[in-house]
């Protein structure tokens, strides 16, 4: 006769910690890696534009866990490091990044163009 043991799931915090831990990717939707289609296609650019995201979501007194998580991509030549994001953090990294293409950079006014009308309707 064999006799199988199973541990019953505990009840208190590790269950909400892996509760906390889900919600906060299911907030994570974006990757950095889209940003390459618009116009970040250099892996220091895209490094930079992150960094500078994470450090003004920093400032502004977010919690990053909430908007940044790492992951690492391989290829057989190198391994790039990468961001699964918030919508938030996605739009901050692009805002940041340098518009050393015209696509960037003309998105990137269309972007402050809207939100100077966003204010405009405000006032």
């Amino acid at each position: 006769m064999d006799l199988l043991l199973t541990k019953k799931p505990e009840v208190g915090s590790h269950s909400i910690n892996d509760f906390i831990a889900r919600l906060k990717n299911s907030n994570l939707q974006f990757d950095s890696e889209d940003l390459r289609p618009l116009g970040i296609e250099n892996n220091d650019q895209l490094e930079k534009a992150v960094d500078r995201a994470r450090f003004a979501c920093s400032l502004a007194g977010l919690d990053l866990s909430w908007h940044f998580r790492e992951y690492y991509i391989g290829t057989v030549e190198e391994v790039i490091r990468a961001w699964k994001m918030s919508q938030l953090a996605f739009v901050l990294a692009f805002l940041k990044a340098d518009p050393l293409r015209k696509e960037t950079a003309t998105l990137q006014t269309e972007i402050a163009e809207s939100l100077q009308e966003h204010m405009l309707l405000r006032t």
